[in-house]
C-alpha cells in the first residue's frame, strides 16, 4: 500500500477503521465512543453536537443530540424534566413530578428542593413557635408543624403568673416547675439516639451561651430560660436560631 497509505500494516487507519469503515475494537461502523469514520454518531451528530445534514445543532426534524427541539421539548412534547407545554408531568399527570415539584422546581407550598421560595427566602424564616425536622435524609428537611419528620420542636413564651409544670415525653420529672416568666424549649425525638441528642444540646448551648437550663431524657430535651421580657416574637426568633445552627451546619 506504500508509505503514504492512510492504512497501517494491519489495515486500519489512525482512528482504527479498516477500508470497509469497520472499527477494529467494536466490529461495527462506530468506534468505542459511538462515532463513525467521519466523526458522526448513529443520529448524525459529531462531538461538537453539530448535525451532518444541517450544519446546526438540530437535525432535519428539528431535534438536537439529546432529542429536544429549539423550545426544549422532545418528540412526545415533554421537556428534559418530563413536563409538557401545559406544565403537566408525564409520569404523574399533574403539575408536580414524582418528587412533588412543578415545572419551575417548587413544591405545592412554593419551596424548591433546598426549601427556598421564589424570593430566595428559606422556609426557616417562616417558622413560628413550632417546627419539625426530618434528620434522616442527607439534607435535613424542615416542616412548619409538630408532627412531620422525626424531631419535633416547640418554643413556649411562658408569661408567668400561673404555676407551670410540664412533663417531657419519655422523662420522669418536670423540667420546669416555676411561676417565673421563661422561654421554654421542648424537643421530642421519635427514637433514642444519645449521640444525636448530645449534638442538639451542644447547639443550644452554643447558640445561647449560659442562657438555657437543659434537662435531657431518653426521648426528649427540655430547656428553659428565665427572662423578664417574654414575647411570642422572641420565642419564634430563638427557635429559628437553633434550627439555623442545626440545618445549615448539615448542608
Amino acid at each position: 500500500m506504500g508509505i503514504f497509505s492512510k492504512w497501517n500494516k494491519f489495515g486500519f487507519d489512525k482512528k482504527g477503521f479498516d477500508i470497509l469503515k469497520i472499527h477494529k475494537d467494536t466490529g461495527t461502523k462506530f468506534d468505542i465512543d459511538g462515532f463513525d469514520i467521519n466523526g458522526f454518531d448513529v443520529n448524525g451528530f459529531n462531538m461538537s453536537k453539530i448535525h451532518k445534514d444541517t450544519g446546526t445543532k438540530f437535525d432535519i426534524d428539528g431535534f438536537d443530540i439529546d432529542g429536544f427541539d429549539i423550545n426544549g421539548f422532545d418528540i412526545n412534547g415533554f421537556d428534559v424534566n418530563g413536563f409538557n407545554m401545559s406544565k403537566i408531568h408525564k409520569d404523574t399527570g399533574t403539575k408536580f413530578d414524582i418528587n412533588g415539584f412543578n415545572v419551575n422546581g417548587f413544591d405545592i407550598d412554593g419551596f424548591d428542593v433546598n426549601q427556598y421560595d421564589e424570593n430566595k427566602k428559606h422556609l426557616i424564616e417562616y417558622v413560628g413557635t413550632i417546627a419539625s425536622i426530618d434528620s434522616i435524609r442527607t439534607k435535613p428537611k424542615l416542616f412548619l408543624d409538630s408532627i412531620s419528620g422525626n424531631i419535633h420542636l416547640e418554643m413556649l413564651a411562658f408569661m408567668g403568673e400561673e404555676k407551670f409544670a410540664k412533663m417531657v415525653s419519655g422523662g420522669n420529672f418536670d423540667f420546669y416547675d416555676n411561676d417565673s416568666p421563661a422561654y421554654i424549649l421542648r424537643i421530642k425525638f421519635d427514637e433514642i439516639d444519645s449521640d444525636f441528642q448530645e449534638k442538639f444540646i451542644s447547639i443550644i448551648r452554643r447558640t445561647f451561651p449560659r442562657k438555657f437550663q437543659i434537662f435531657p431524657t431518653n426521648y426528649s430535651i427540655g430547656a428553659y430560660w428565665i427572662n423578664d421580657l417574654i414575647t411570642e416574637e422572641n420565642a419564634s426568633y430563638y427557635l429559628r436560631r437553633i434550627l439555623e445552627n442545626y440545618i445549615f451546619s448539615k448542608l
